[in-house]
Order: structure tokens, then C-alpha cells, then sequence
């Protein structure tokens, strides 16, 4: 059965990577990271198959990037949705943009960008369904600044994706799901720097 984890080392080591890179550029034109856990709730839907519902469980997301301009930030992000016992699981990984009305440091932003989704369900311990397809990302957060250079930043954030029919199996299944895709609404708060 999948367990996140080696998505989780991946995001890791491109964050400590960002942070040190960081410690090396201003605030406004180098390198920034983003890591937040929450909670998110996702709405999974399909034609010929029993995995439709709704469905509530942890989540975490990390973010890097450089800085374009004093209201704009380029960066890559992902979010991993799953439910406990870890039967069923997003991944989405989006190319985004976001944008400061007010400052780069605090207050408003606003995000979101193509993503390409990978969607997963375990019927048991070795069987299940796997597929990847494109959808979108899209939030808003704050950033409140206690520390230099360290903010906290919480965030909530929409990802959609459709993934099409489910041709790849992960151990051997009969009966497929068609036109799957899944809704995901997620409330994190992290912790930014740069």
C-alpha cells in the first residue's frame, strides 16, 4: 500500500536546498521556500465504479521559487492529499504564480497555475488503480511576518483533476473507472521563508 513518503523526502531537500540559497539573496530577487500541513477534504467522481464520494484527511503542500518582482513570485508547488489508512490519495503538482496586491513580505496573496494530477485508490493491500492527468490549482493565503526572514502563512487552496479513465493498474483489477477526476479543498498553515 502507498505512504507518502517518498514524495515528502523530494519536497524536503528542494525546501532545505531553497533555504540555503536564501540565506544568499534578498528578499526580493532570490530564491523562497513554503511548507504547511492541514487539513483537506476531496470529492472523487467517476462513471463505472464504487470509489465516488466524499472524503475528508490530512494534507501537506511545499512551494519553491524565485522572485520576479516586488508583487510577483514564480515557483512550483505541491500538494498531497490522503485518506487515512492511505486507501485513497492525490498528488498535484503545479507550476504557479503568485501575487502580492500589497507587499511581497506580508498580507494578501494570491496563487494558482496548471498542475498535473495523479489520482490512486487501494482496493486492499496489493490491489489498486492509478492515473495521472492535468487539472489546475488555485489559492489564498497570508503572510504574517513574527521573525525576519521566517513567515507564517496560513493558506487555502482549490485543486482539480481529471484524470480520464484508469488504464494502469497497481496489481491486477478487472473493471476500471471512467472519466475520474477529483475536487480538493485544503486549509494549511506553514511556514515560508526567503
Amino acid at each position: 500500500m502507498y505512504a507518502p513518503r517518498s514524495s515528502f523526502l523530494v519536497a524536503t531537500l528542494l525546501l532545505l536546498s531553497a533555504g540555503s540559497a536564501s540565506a544568499q539573496d534578498s528578499s526580493e530577487d532570490g530564491f523562497w521556500g513554503y511548507f504547511g500541513l492541514g487539513m483537506g477534504s476531496t470529492t472523487i467522481t467517476c462513471s463505472d465504479c464504487t470509489i465516488n464520494g466524499h472524503f475528508s484527511g490530512p494534507q501537506w503542500s511545499a512551494q519553491v521559487g524565485t522572485t520576479a518582482n516586488p508583487h510577483l513570485r514564480i515557483g512550483l508547488s505541491l500538494d498531497e492529499w490522503w485518506h487515512p489508512g492511505c486507501d485513497k490519495w492525490t498528488k498535484t503538482g503545479t507550476a504557479s504564480l503568485l501575487y502580492y496586491p500589497l507587499t511581497l513580505r506580508r498580507g494578501l496573496f494570491l496563487e494558482g497555475g496548471p498542475a498535473l494530477a495523479t489520482q490512486v485508490v487501494w482496493l486492499n493491500d496489493s490491489t489498486g488503480m492509478e492515473q495521472r492527468g492535468w487539472g489546475f490549482t488555485a489559492g489564498v493565503g497570508y503572510n504574517h511576518m513574527p521573525r525576519k526572514l521566517v513567515l507564517l502563512a496560513p493558506r487555502l487552496a482549490f485543486s482539480y483533476g481529471s484524470v480520464g479513465s484508469a488504464y494502469k493498474s497497481v496489481g491486477s483489477i478487472n473493471g476500471f473507472p471512467k472519466k475520474w477526476r477529483h475536487e480538493s479543498v485544503s486549509l494549511a498553515l506553514g511556514v515560508a521563508w526567503d
